[in-house]
């Protein structure tokens, strides 16, 4: 009785120390990808505060608001009332192929915009804060990808579920 007592005991110290050290490494690269995603919202915040500038512009130009147009305030709308990183991540993959396409659209449609003032300033600001979102949008990618692994391995997946760490974080997706 005494043998096999101390052998249970035995076996849920190594658990309980597995489970230690998993809890411990899953909340460390949760943390990570948490942190690395505030820089990012900072970057997006300046790239799409262009967007409604970008609208207006294309509107007094055009004398219009084209279906294009249309859907990138609707996308637009979407981000600024995105609340959870999911959203936020997935709202903003939809802005950026909106923002790519209607920029596209609209200067096939309307070659004499990019002699617009206006339009380029806009264009260029948006293009720039684009460049300036690389680095902290690999640095998210790279923290969500570090988690998205470890937290899918077995035991951690069970640890995971357990202490209820989120099961994934979404990958940034940036339209070129």
């Amino acid at each position: 009785m005494k043998l096999s007592t101390a052998i249970i005991i035995i076996v849920a110290l190594i658990v309980a120390a597995i489970c230690i050290v998993k809890y411990n490494t899953l909340s460390d690269y949760d943390e990570a990808a948490e942190k690395s995603f505030a820089p990012l919202t900072s970057f997006l915040q300046e790239r799409y505060q262009a967007v409604p500038r970008l609208v207006s512009s294309i509107v007094l130009y055009t004398g219009k608001e084209d279906r294009e147009v249309k859907q990138l305030n609707e996308a637009y709308k979407a981000y600024t009332q995105a609340t959870t990183m999911q959203q936020r991540v997935e709202t903003s993959a939809t802005l950026e192929a909106t923002l790519m396409n209607t920029k596209q659209q609209i200067m096939d449609r309307y070659p004499g915009i990019s002699s617009n003032y206006q339009f380029n300033s806009i264009a260029k600001t948006i293009a720039q804060a684009g460049n300036d979102l690389m680095g902290p949008l690999g640095a998210y990618n790279t923290a969500a990808s570090t988690y998205n692994s470890y937290v899918r391995r077995f035991p951690n997946n069970i640890v995971g579920a357990i202490f209820m760490f989120p099961s994934r974080y979404p990958y940034f997706k940036r339209e070129s």
